[in-house]
């Protein structure tokens, strides 16, 4: 038997429970599971102490109490009476909010509830300003913008992933795209080249030197390290025979197997 299950009239049934259920369930792991368990275990206790326990007890009144609760964090984050640690940043609110906002999809999802009180505009309201880009910062993520990032990849993957199994592959490819940026420091525009345009520019470079010899004349390969270059087997291991031209016209040397004079220092 799934002790997961509850008999309780939908809307009755008690949220420390349902949030249980809603951890179980899916895929989610690691530091989206983490933050889950915190945010919706911190929440619970803030409803608790209103008196409100169960799923129908929570409407958009709840929710948007929640959020100028949130926002109060906020302002004693910016108070100059204050320090860094008495509140939180305006985009670790709206992550907060957007877990609790998950919890109630999968309850609506699962017949539990029969709306989502936090996505009422009344209770987004309350929230403060979503803080966005410019033109000086827009290049950088900061430690909590980049959680609250990956956690999102992580959620919707998760969610499709239940749905669709082996055939979430595009969130899949979104999630893989996001932590590759944000953990590498690689630009969208290396990520996202079309290898097609690359060829086609190759083709150009090789016509104009085939039209124009004297106007692009050809560069000699250069010779670069590879430690992990196999040696050709079957050539004598010299430095000219272990040095064979890439696409690009660089040479690979496997040092291990090329006989190279170095002078000894006297």
């Amino acid at each position: 038997m799934d002790t997961t299950q509850t008999d309780a009239t939908p809307g009755d049934q008690p949220l420390k429970e349902a949030i249980e259920e809603f951890l179980q369930r899916g895929s989610k792991s690691g530091n989206y599971k983490s933050n889950l368990e915190y945010v919706l275990g911190n929440w619970v206790d803030w409803a608790g102490g209103r008196g409100e326990t169960t799923l129908a007890d929570v409407d958009k009144e709840t929710m948007a109490e929640y959020a100028g609760y949130l926002r109060r964090r906020v302002n004693a984050r910016q108070s100059t009476a204050t320090d860094d640690t008495s509140g939180i940043t305006a985009s670790t609110a709206w992550a907060y909010y957007d877990y609790v906002s998950a919890f109630l999809d999968h309850c609506l999802k699962w017949d539990k509830i029969i709306e989502n009180p936090a996505q009422k505009a009344v209770a987004k309201d309350e929230l403060p300003e979503r803080p966005s880009a410019n033109s000086g910062n827009q290049q950088f993520w900061s430690p909590t913008e980049r959680r609250a990032l990956l956690d999102h990849v992580d959620r919707v993957a998760s969610e499709v992933i239940d749905e669709k199994g082996t055939g979430a592959v595009v969130e899949l490819r979104d999630k893989a795209l996001v932590y590759v940026i944000a953990f590498t420091g690689a630009r969208g525009g290396e990520i996202l080249a079309d290898s097609r345009r690359s060829a086609q520019r190759d083709s150009m470079v090789g016509r104009r030197h085939r039209e124009q010899p004297d106007r692009y004349p050809r560069q000699e390969p250069t010779a670069r390290v590879c430690p992990t270059a196999r040696p050709d087997p079957s050539a004598t291991p010299t430095a000219q025979t272990c040095c064979r031209p890439s696409q690009r016209g660089l040479a690979s040397v496997h040092l291990s197997s090329c006989s190279l004079d170095v002078p000894r220092a006297a």
